[in-house]
């Protein structure tokens, strides 16, 4: 029996859409293979996205947005080396380990910085290294014991929400040290264009759309999920964007004082809060001003470092805004503290080091880290010694 024309134009219909979908499948998977080959080939140049599918490795936490799973490995492509979590969801100094009471803790608060991306192993971060000095240096009846609160991402205010949500109620720590800085600066280039925005960082803003879809429209919600998620893991956009991507220049771009005296005030006021609660529960806290690699903040980086900056800039959308933005939040954090007891500058402890510290554009690598810790080290003594001689 021979097929009426309708029915044959309907399943011509459906073999060209067939077709359609088949070919936009193959240049789909054409792109990302462009996009994986030219991420793996610039990784000499290490690279710094905020896609870099760490979202893969957390849970929702409705305090501090998220958190990592107890006794998991923590991906993020491009760095050296896969960071693994103990049983309390924390990445760890080599091993993990029961938190005891009996313990002197010390609790690192920060970004991917402090968690340790460049590192070559969870036993080289900032924490590992720095919990390593502390038990030499320091003479008291309990074993120190340093605790590595860092997660990729988090601000200020972020760390103020960890502190009071979880380490206050669950831990009671001795002390507890934010060292960060470049994530607030970051965020404030990040909304440029879009409004300022206080205690703020991309993912609220994803994730308040995303669950709210969910809850009152279930299937384009559970779209936008899957979208989401296959943005994330995508490298098309990276890829092209190295491939095609014109210089960058930022010496004419003026920098509103107004905004950037806002985003001080938003990061300083976060940790005055953290800094309010450690009186209130008895604990020390100290805020660290970290270094990032800026021309001015690294006066003899080396030819490695200046190639990072480069390449970071020619690979993030809001370039020309970064290099003084941060220059100038910086200098602003600066001048506002320089009275505080509990505050210090750290930002400038690379600048005439001519060693490569850095493993790209805000990372450290194993010797950054260890220069780092050493630093604390002496901020962090002192205050030990004089709450010991007080009791």
């Amino acid at each position: 029996m021979r097929k009426t024309s309708a029915a044959v134009n309907r399943s011509g219909r459906y073999r060209k859409l067939v077709i359609g979908g088949l070919i936009a499948l193959a240049l789909l998977l054409i792109l990302e293979s462009v996009g994986q080959i030219t991420f793996y080939l610039s990784k000499g140049v290490p690279y710094y996205s905020v896609k870099n599918k760490i979202r893969q490795s957390t849970q929702f936490s409705p305090y501090t947005l998220y958190r990592y799973p107890a006794n998991s490995s923590v991906y993020m492509s491009g760095y050296p080396d896969v960071l693994k979590t103990d049983r309390y969801g924390f990445i760890h100094n080599g091993q993990d380990r029961e938190i005891k009471n009996e313990e002197y803790t010390v609790f690192i608060l920060g970004g991917s910085t402090v968690e340790g991306r460049g590192a070559s192993s969870n036993s080289h971060t900032i924490c590992a290294q720095l919990e390593i000095i502390l038990s030499k240096k320091i003479n008291i009846d309990r074993p120190i014991r340093v605790i590595n609160a860092g997660h990729v991402g988090f601000n200020a205010y972020q760390e103020f929400l960890l502190s009071s949500s979880r380490l206050i109620q669950e831990f009671s720590p001795d002390m507890v040290v934010s060292l960060n800085g470049r994530n607030d600066a970051y965020y404030l280039v990040d909304r440029m264009g879009d409004g300022w925005k206080p205690n703020w960082q991309p993912y609220y803003d994803e994730l308040e759309h995303n669950v709210n879809s969910l809850m009152q429209k279930p299937l384009v919600g559970a779209f936008r999920l899957l979208a989401s998620g296959l943005a994330d893991y995508l490298t098309i956009d990276d890829g092209i964007r190295r491939l095609v991507a014109p210089p960058v220049t930022y010496d004419s771009i003026a920098v509103p004082a107004e905004i950037v005296g806002q985003g001080v005030k938003s990061y300083l006021t976060a940790l005055e809060l953290c800094k309010t609660n450690a009186n209130m529960y008895g604990f020390d806290f100290l805020a660290v001003l970290q270094p990032v690699l800026l021309p001015n903040m690294k006066i003899s980086a080396s030819q490695v470092e200046r190639d990072m900056v480069k390449h970071f800039l020619n690979s993030y959308s809001r370039a020309e805004y970064y290099v003084p933005y941060i220059d100038s939040f910086y200098k602003r954090v600066v001048a506002d503290t320089r009275e505080s007891q509990w505050f210090h500058d750290m930002s400038d402890i690379f600048q005439n080091n001519a060693e490569t510290l850095y493993y790209d554009s805000c990372h450290y690598n194993d010797r950054g880290n260890r220069l780092i810790a050493e630093r604390l080290a002496e901020v962090i003594v002192p205050v030990i010694a004089a709450r010991s001689e007080g009791q």
